[in-house]
């Protein structure tokens, strides 16, 4: 008997519970249960990793020799921000997964299969394939979605599961892009202050120079009127 294992293919699960937040070459969230929950909520796993503040500017790209070292920061602050809020609403969502796992309403093998058959159909009339087995035990069986409602309390209650999914995921996009906007428009405005600043300093220096002019203009004339005198 071979008593050596190859460490090599055992996978190392990575979840939300030991995922390191903080290091910028973390390992991405593999795990079953955590990788549910980041499909709930339309979350990529790549997107909770830490960037330090050179990479995120990096990928702002030519886009960044436009923006002050302010803006950048702040802009900096904002995506650490959100990065923060997407690992504690996925950590809740998580609980979640668990709770459905223990009910029966979903497991890591039948929600996988629920999730890739119905990412191949877009109608709700398009057939689905029950984890790839029929009712009657035949590999591979189809039924329609509206077949599949009635197929069991476990089926129902996962196709609702999908549904609703789907409902975060869209409701997240929009909280996203209305975020996205806000914030784009108070960067605006930072821009306009400053170049509105930018503009009365180069007024008030112009009529500072204009001033010093006129005054050592005056200075050389009274000088000149007093040799004149002498």
């Amino acid at each position: 008997m071979n008593i050596f294992v190859n460490l090599t293919s055992i996978q190392k699960y990575i979840s939300l519970e030991n995922f390191d937040d903080s290091a910028k070459d973390a390992l991405l969230i593999n795990s079953p249960r955590s990788l549910e929950a980041c499909r709930r909520q339309g979350i990529e796993p790549r997107e909770l990793v830490f960037q330090s503040l050179k990479k995120f500017k990096k990928s702002l790209g030519i886009e960044a020799n436009s923006l002050t070292p302010q803006i950048i920061q702040m802009r900096y602050e904002h995506f650490e921000q959100r990065r923060r809020e997407k690992l504690q609403i996925l950590t809740h969502e998580r609980l979640t997964v668990l709770g459905d796992e223990k009910k029966g309403v979903w497991s890591p093998d039948k929600g996988s299969a629920f999730r890739n058959q119905l990412s191949n159909h877009s109608s709700g009339n398009s057939p689905v394939r029950l984890g790839g087995v029929s009712s009657a035990g035949k590999k591979n069986s189809v039924l329609p979605i509206s077949k599949a409602l009635s197929s069991g309390p476990m089926d129902s209650a996962m196709i609702e599961k999908e549904r609703q999914a789907l409902e975060k995921i869209k409701q997240k996009q929009q909280k996203e892009i209305e975020q996205m906007m806000e914030y784009e428009r108070k960067m605006q405005e930072i821009r306009d202050k400053n170049e509105e600043k930018q503009i009365k300093e180069k007024q008030k220096e112009e009529q500072r120079q204009q001033e010093l002019f006129y005054k050592q203009k005056e200075q050389e004339a009274k000088k000149a009127q007093e040799e004149e005198r002498r």
